[in-house]
């Protein structure tokens, strides 16, 4: 029992001391770089994308204050309800459907449902390519009528679809909820 828990001690003791001396050491990957470069490199790579994400907050909000619109965040995207409806709140699970307008912030309209179509969509936690749309939905409930603003994050992201909406691009919904049939039916 002595000599278990010696050798424990003992092993520990030299895993402490290797992983201090490795601290202390400047390592380089196969680029040559020092880990203090590539910390440094990070770091900044973390400011930049920090600084793009309050840039597009600040361009966001100053969209909302010129149409006059009383936005709420949540979930990471904005969204302002222009009519109350009187149907049940979307969670995810939940099938909706509904029709929408969709522009880029410049107003430029990219798409939209078909009048006599309305797109049916299963909200989703994750994993979808517009979670912000997703996100968004469990914000309303059905019969609303609403504005939701997607940021790139949550929308298409650096490389957009490669079509219709470019690298970067904060989208607008219009949307009015038809109906949601709930999860659990």
């Amino acid at each position: 029992m002595f000599y278990r828990k010696l050798l424990f001690y003992t092993g520990f003791l030299l895993l402490v001391v290797v992983a201090f001396a490795s601290c202390k050491s400047k390592t380089h990957d196969q680029s040559g770089q020092t880990s203090n470069d590539r910390r440094t490199k990070e770091r900044a790579l973390i400011e930049a994308n920090r600084s793009a994400l309050e840039t597009e907050r600040e361009m966001i909000k100053a969209y909302a204050r010129r149409y006059h619109w009383n936005l709420q965040y949540a979930s990471g995207v904005y969204f302002t309800r222009y009519r109350k409806g009187s149907g049940p709140e979307i969670a995810e699970g939940d099938q909706v459907v509904y029709h929408y307008t969709l522009s880029l912030i410049n107003g430029k309209e990219i798409a939209a449902s078909e009048q006599n179509h309305p797109e049916v969509m299963r909200v989703a936690g994750g994993g979808s390519q517009v979670s912000g749309l997703h996100r968004g939905m469990t914000k309303l409930h059905g019969g609303d009528k609403a504005k939701l603003i997607v940021p790139s994050h949550l929308a298409y992201g650096i490389a957009g679809d490669q079509d219709k909406i470019p690298p970067k691009t904060t989208l607008i919904y219009d949307l009015e909820v038809l109906e949601v049939r709930k999860g659990d039916l």
